[in-house]
């Protein structure tokens, strides 16, 4: 399977596989979109298991309902990763009318440079890079809390 095109869709790339030999086409989604995927069900099963368990802890019950929820929110994720199993990617992609045909130069087209910027994440640096945003984000709101009590 190699990589035809590429196009930037919500919060990940999708790319267009072809195989040279049968020509059976499959769109694959980036692998760095997958770590996002399980970063957000990571977040979003942790925020409501902390409402449901911060005052007496978590039932049995409420663990499965936890279970499901995280099946329900990490299911994108799941499912791109069964495709990729299904489909596997070699060989290089070839380029399209918006790149350079020099060779080792890159898309002109800021958008396909945005494209190849997060086509390079792999699925842990998408994963770590949505709690490094929830870091930054707290940071960022501390921040603005300190200012406001010390200066107003």
């Amino acid at each position: 399977m190699t990589s035809t095109k590429r196009t930037l869709r919500g919060f990940s790339t999708e790319s267009v596989f072809i195989c040279p030999n049968c020509g059976h086409n499959v769109t694959l989604a980036s692998a760095g979109s997958g770590g996002v995927y399980l970063g957000a069900a990571i977040i979003a099963t942790g925020a409501i298991g902390l409402v449901l368990g911060i005052n007496k802890g978590l039932s049995q019950g409420e663990l499965i309902f936890l279970v499901v929820i995280f099946l329900f929110f990490s299911s994108p994720f799941l499912l791109e990763a069964l495709k990729r199993r299904r489909y596997p990617v070699t060989g290089t992609r070839e380029r399209d009318e918006h790149e350079v045909a020099a060779p080792g130069a890159g898309p002109t087209d800021p958008i396909q440079k945005g494209i190849v910027w997060m086509d390079g994440f792999g699925f842990v640096k998408g994963l770590l890079g949505v709690f490094a945003f929830m870091v930054l984000w707290f940071v960022f709101w501390t921040a603005v809390g300190l200012v406001k009590d010390f200066f107003f």
